[in-house]
């Protein structure tokens, strides 16, 4: 009866001793101090050696998990640290990196112009290839920078209803500018009577400049086609505002439709010659979309071409 009894009462005391350590187990798990009663030593699991060590053990893994919660504290103040410094080095980059590209650009256009003085056919045609590459870098530039901003969570959208003509149209017109003294054309069928869509205009835009972008690079002459309609999804919602970018490029290679959006990633036609650019374009231009709620896809075949799909999600009541 005294054996029972002594068992028993240490069967108890190494419950409640367990239950305690799981208790704090779970304190350090989320960073909390141990409890002041359950730092002594544990009476029940000191009448043997095994217990002692199991009561060690508990400990130092109670000890260790409030060590990786203070670890892990510390990291992440350091990442926030980094990512208030990274925001600071791009709003001081935007400004110092896009004055000169435009200024470039403004005295292009003046001396293209006349201001200066009556210029020969020849220097015109050099001042329309500097004024062509100082657009693409600044869009080069303005990709990077939003790019960044989109990772760090700092990009602001201004959405409003817009008509959708108004977009397109935009889009269009930088699109024909992007094409100037290439090879290429830019056709556009937009349906009538398309509605308002809630967007930001801007960041639209920007998103189909991007594609473009990778029309103009798999494309070496011919037209590129800008398609838009009211749609129903899949793949995109339900009711959207559909906007197709058709080249008739040779095509992406099967292995790289899988990674296409994702940024700095090559990209090669099916015969191996490199896509230029840095892959940016696509990578913003589906983040753009799908932070409205839209999205972005692709259909490639060789040979055929690619299409780029933008899917904008329509309000049910837009007429």
């Amino acid at each position: 009866m005294v054996a029972w009894s002594f068992a028993h009462r240490l069967g108890s005391e190494l419950a409640r001793d367990v239950i305690a350590i799981t208790r704090d187990i779970e304190r350090a798990r989320r960073g909390e101090a141990p409890e002041e009663s359950s730092t002594a030593p544990f009476r029940s699991l000191a009448h043997t050696r095994a217990g002692q060590e199991l009561a060690r053990a508990l400990a130092d893994l109670a000890a260790r998990f409030a060590q990786m919660r203070e670890k892990e504290r510390e990291g992440r103040m350091a990442m926030e640290q980094a990512q208030r410094l990274r925001t600071q080095f791009l709003a001081s980059m935007s400004h110092d990196l896009r004055s000169p590209l435009n200024s470039l650009l403004g005295f292009a256009t003046l001396i293209a112009s006349g201001v200066e003085g009556p210029i020969t056919h020849e220097q015109r045609e050099s001042i329309q290839m500097i004024s062509r590459s100082a657009r693409d870098l600044l869009r080069l530039v303005t990709n990077i920078l939003d790019s960044a901003r989109m990772q760090a969570g700092k990009l602001n959208l201004e959405c409003h209803y817009t008509p959708a003509e108004d977009i397109l149209a935009e889009a269009v017109n930088d699109g024909r500018r992007m094409l100037e003294d290439r090879p290429l054309e830019l056709e556009a069928d937009i349906a009538p009577g398309l509605p308002y869509v809630y967007a930001d205009q801007d960041r639209v835009v920007q998103a189909i400049l991007g594609l473009f972008s990778h029309a103009l690079h798999a494309s070496e002459r011919g037209t590129i086609r800008l398609v838009a309609r009211v749609d129903r999804g899949p793949p995109g919602p339900e009711r959207h505002l559909r906007i197709d970018v058709i080249d008739n490029g040779a095509g992406i290679r099967e292995t790289d439709q899988a990674t296409l959006f994702e940024a700095f990633r090559e990209i090669q036609e099916p015969s191996g010659r490199r896509i230029g650019g840095l892959g940016l374009g696509l990578s913003l231009a589906r983040e753009l979309i799908r932070a409205q709620g839209g999205d972005v896809w692709c259909v490639s075949k060789p040979g055929r071409g690619t299409t780029f799909s933008v899917a904008l999600p329509l309000d049910p009541m837009a007429m």
